[in-house]
């Protein structure tokens, strides 16, 4: 990065610019993980609640990827 009024040298690397994702509607996940790995990621949009139901839900996917 340089500095407004800074003079940056030859060999310093360049500035890097960085692309954005815009997640709109995700506002939780769920990540199940084990000593070695992520083993379940579960997104959770905005319209859905969090409720008993969904928990089920949740597990039984859990479940469905482990079996």
């Amino acid at each position: 990065m340089s500095v407004k009024g800074m003079a940056s040298h030859k060999a310093s690397p360049r500035e890097k610019k960085f692309k954005g994702v815009l997640l709109v509607g995700i506002i939780m996940v769920t990540v199940i993980w084990d000593e070695k790995d992520v083993v379940f990621v579960n997104f959770l949009l905005r319209e859905t609640a969090v409720n008993s139901d969904h928990c089920n839900e949740t597990l039984k996917s859990l479940n469905a990827d482990l079996c």
